[in-house]
């Protein structure tokens, strides 16, 4: 029995033809009904599995997948199927968009690519799109960092923020290409996306927002544009633009310390400090309309640039600092609606020959009480002994648990990053004193300098960070993300 197919057309379109290495384009599914009557269609969503994609890569290695094997990356497994039909209409189009990252991986590789797709919604309902064609230029990235980790994190995607220098035929000067790439929770080698957000002064530092315990409502990027003013694009949970603004300072002598924090409804909070750290406040961001001013106040006991600043659970910013080079530690908890700032208190004091090398507070729900608890962990190296300790404080600053590595020849070392998992693990990387970096996870006295795992050893140049998974089938808990060669992002686990 001969079988006739529908007029079905499938065709892929992507928002750009030319790409830097990293960049994922925006691409669009779009199958029409070209037969002359109404049909009904299983949907291109995922969970139907009814559309295979090939990407052709520079040199001719061609990859097919559909959305259960996409899926498999990221450690996901569709246990249940219920087929979703839609009902097209004679010339009506079905739009559907993907993520080629999220199907294929990093877009990292120079050269000329070929994508096309395949719909099979039955026996007589397929459809071929043509292939398309898109370039890949190699970068020169510039700088790379993440979003700042915490609790908050454990479902949510990991951010990163990484620029290059300006591509194409006359490149703007003293401009750099911002980017901003998020990763799976589980699996942070898997991309979910990778967009050009736009062009910002080459001494910017941007930084990515802190998402909510719930979704936040925006995802925020933020860059000095000068003294005493900032620059922030805003994109919703679908990554499209929802707006730009201005952020004014109360002073050209403040700025941003941190991230800033979205939460569920849209509102962006910002913390600033004066340069010499005597006076700090808060930005709040509307998600639409003007921004406000900065409520401000004076700091008795000066706020450094090593502070590190976490957005709680409960409605609170918690700030923790180490001073005279390492002796005390103090933090502060300021409610983030009342007029009220509580002032800095001595956390803890160590003497010579110990000092603290990394402070950082955290939060953690506690089941029995039903709460969240605030918590510090401190990072103490003993000059003497070559020792490092890692103390858990409550935050009344009781010792509730401490570690004890030796670690010879770690005397001169520097955290040049931290981050912490749900179950309270936490990382560290390292730098000795010729640059080079070193990870250690639960165990410190197991550390491990990133030489076996990399062809070379991995330098701070590289501007090295770490993402904390959620949750990784694949059984490891911290990835590494850092620039290689100059010319691309590289991602690798680590383990614990």
């Amino acid at each position: 029995m001969k079988i006739t197919l529908k007029a079905l057309t499938l065709n892929v379109s992507l928002s750009k033809a030319t790409l830097t290495g990293g960049e994922c384009p925006a691409t669009l599914l779009t199958l029409t009904n070209k037969d002359g009557v109404v049909l009904e269609l299983p949907a291109m969503i995922d969970r139907n599995n009814v559309v295979t994609m090939v990407l052709t890569r520079p040199g001719g290695t061609r990859t097919t997948r559909n959305p259960d094997q996409a899926a498999e990356l990221r450690g996901e497994h569709v246990h249940e199927r219920h087929t979703e039909m839609i009902t097209l209409k004679p010339g009506a189009s079905s739009v559907v968009p993907v993520s080629l990252c999220e199907w294929f991986g990093d877009l990292a590789e120079t050269g000329e690519y070929t994508v096309e797709a395949t719909y099979d919604g039955g026996v007589d309902c397929k459809a071929v799109s043509p292939p398309v064609k898109f370039t890949v230029i190699r970068p020169s990235v510039t700088s790379l960092a993440r979003a700042d980790d915490g609790g908050r994190l454990m479902s949510e995607p990991r951010d990163l923020v990484w620029t290059t220098l300006p591509t194409g035929k006359a490149p703007a000067k003293n401009v750099v290409d911002l980017f901003l790439t998020r990763h799976d929770a589980r699996v942070c080698e898997a991309i979910l996306s990778s967009e050009f957000i736009t062009q910002i002064p080459s001494n910017a530092a941007p930084r990515v927002s802190v998402p909510d315990v719930a979704r936040g409502k925006f995802i925020a990027v933020m860059w000095p544009e000068g003294p005493g003013r900032h620059r922030m694009v805003k994109f919703d949970e679908f990554r499209e633009p929802a707006g730009a603004q201005d952020i004014l300072m109360p002073g050209a002598e403040f700025a941003p310390l941190g991230a800033p924090w979205c939460d569920a409804d849209g509102l962006i909070w910002i913390f600033i400090r004066n340069m010499s750290g005597t006076e700090a406040g808060l930005i709040t961001v509307p998600p639409t309309g003007t921004v406000g001013p900065a409520r401000t106040w004076a700091c008795p006991v000066p706020v450094p640039p090593q502070t590190l600043v976490r957005w709680g659970r409960t409605d609170a910013i918690h700030l923790v600092w180490a001073a005279d080079v390492g002796g005390t530690v103090h933090c502060q908890s300021i409610p983030l609606t009342s007029p009220n700032q509580p002032p800095a208190v001595v956390l803890a004091k160590v003497n010579a020959p110990e000092r603290v090398v990394h402070a950082r507070v955290d939060e953690l729900f506690d089941a029995k009480l039903g709460v969240f608890i605030k918590f510090y962990t401190l990072l103490v190296h003993d000059d003497v002994r070559d020792m490092f300790f890692r103390r858990r404080l409550d935050q009344a600053g009781q010792l509730l648990k401490e570690e004890a590595y030796l670690v010879p020849g770690s005397g001169f070392w520097t955290v040049i990053d931290s981050a912490m998992l749900a179950d309270d693990t936490v990382a560290y990387l390292f730098a000795d004193a010729q640059g080079l970096v070193k990870f250690g996870g639960t165990d410190l006295a197991r550390w491990q300098p990133l030489t076996g795992v990399f062809i070379e050893p991995l330098h701070v140049s590289t501007k090295p960070c770490l993402m904390p998974a959620g949750f990784d089938p694949r059984g490891a808990q911290f990835y590494l993300a850092f620039i290689a060669e100059g010319n691309r992002i590289e991602r690798r686990k680590l383990g614990r």
